[in-house]
């Protein structure tokens, strides 16, 4: 028994470190991160604070936008085909380049002729454009290379960069801190992330973004991202449409608040995120053709529960003291939503099992499966926003959120047991 615990322990023994790494400089990135954001948001105030989460949120649409699905696929793909690491690198980019000069140039038409001046300013812009950025980075090729750590330590450069920028102005120019300076630290850090990152990885991989292979491989990542790319709205309207209803129905200072909240779910959030890093081409490997039906299901189990337990302690914190939390970090005006913790709590333990769950249905080509499951869902996710968040106001913006996170996992989970059932059938 020893001998096999051993032997287990030795073929794990890459992804153990890399999540050990991942965990420790997250874990710092998470502590800086949380108490800047609490400083921003007590900088800022209520209002502006809400207006930041807002711009914050159109980011995210943006990032769903230029990204096409390829976040979600792109591992797998070069992980199933490493021949075609050229073309798939550079036609990748070169779909994202001319996706981001089309969402450039429909928010400043947006903002010239459409938006309301005091609320829609330069710095909320460059927010945006700095947070969608991200985007264009090459983090699947990062994680398919199993060069995770490497791509951790730019992102530690990145986030130092901006924290020592925010920091220094609190400190020294304290009055200046504004959305707009804010916006300006954020796109200096990213784009010398995005430097360090594409750098390394020309030297390794070869591969040109204007060549004629990444022309002619582009119509191929159209025609099979599309569905991908629709599911990742249907995805974003989960977490950022009701931050938007928010906004509209509620106004800022009530999106600042439960922006507030959010402070301590971008925790748990992160945390997954670093698991799910090593899970996800792991993921690729064992939905592979030749693995057997009972490999995926001992994966499936161990994943999710390594996923449920990353989460544990802040899902315990939330749900224990809320009230005390907001008292040791916010300024009084924000106390009044501290009872959204709680619930912030349960949603976290879906959010867990739930992205097990897709990623499954994507490593495993049934793009159409996640397709539908995302049509639905999102569905749900409107449907709860617009009853709830003009009736509870924040508090309902988190109620549509649990509900609609318990839609995806029983369409997810309904749709990964299905697969699997299938898979048995056709083996005998």
């Amino acid at each position: 028994m020893k001998v096999r615990y051993a032997s287990i322990f030795r073929s794990h023994l890459h992804n153990i470190f890399s999540v050990s790494f991942l965990v420790v400089i997250n874990l710092f990135l998470s502590a800086v991160s949380f108490f800047t954001q609490i400083k921003i948001a007590n900088n800022l105030g209520k209002e502006n604070f809400g207006l930041l989460a807002y711009g914050l949120a159109i980011a995210a649409y943006g990032t769903i936008f230029i990204r096409y699905g390829l976040d979600r696929t792109m591992v797998r793909d070069l992980v199933h085909d490493e021949s075609l690491s050229g073309p798939i690198i550079g036609a990748s980019l070169l779909l994202r380049y001319g996706l981001l000069a089309v969402f450039i140039v429909s928010l400043l038409v947006w903002k010239v002729a459409f938006s309301v001046s005091h609320e829609f300013t330069w710095g909320l812009f460059l927010i945006i454009i700095s947070n969608s950025l991200i985007s264009m980075d090459l983090q699947p090729v990062y994680d398919s290379c199993r060069q995770i750590n490497r791509h951790a330590m730019y992102n530690l450069i990145q986030r130092l960069l901006y924290f020592i920028l925010v920091w220094f102005t609190i400190l020294f120019f304290r009055d200046f801190l504004s959305i707009l300076w804010i916006s300006i630290f954020m796109l200096a850090s990213v784009c010398l992330y995005l430097y360090m990152q594409h750098r390394w990885i020309r030297s390794r991989i070869a591969f040109d973004v204007f060549c004629r292979s990444s022309f002619l491989y582009v119509p191929k990542l159209l025609r099979s991202n599309y569905l991908i790319f629709i599911a990742s709205f249907a995805t974003a309207f989960l977490v950022n449409f009701n931050q938007i209803l928010l906004k509209n129905h509620c106004g800022t200072i009530e999106l600042g608040g439960y922006a507030a909240a959010w402070q301590i779910a971008y925790v748990a959030v992160l945390l997954m995120g670093q698991v799910a890093r090593v899970g996800n081409p792991a993921m690729a490997r064992i939905t592979k053709p030749g693995c057997s039906m009972s490999q995926q299901v001992s994966f499936l189990i161990k994943y999710m529960g390594v996923m449920v337990i990353a989460v544990l302690p802040v899902v315990a914190i939330c749900v224990a003291f809320p009230e005390l939390i907001f008292k040791l970090l916010f300024q009084p005006e924000y106390y009044s939503h501290a009872k959204m913790l709680p619930y912030l709590g349960c949603f976290f333990v879906l959010y867990a099992t739930g992205w097990v769950a897709g990623q499954y249905l994507l490593s495993s080509n049934n793009e159409k499966a996640y397709f539908i499951s995302c049509f639905f869902i999102s569905i749900a996710s409107v449907i709860s926003c617009v009853i709830l968040i003009p009736k509870y106001k924040s508090a309902g913006a988190i109620y549509a959120l649990i509900i609609s996170y318990v839609v995806a996992n029983a369409i997810n989970w309904f749709q990964v047991i299905r697969k699997l059932k299938n898979e048995r059938l056709a083996n005998g």
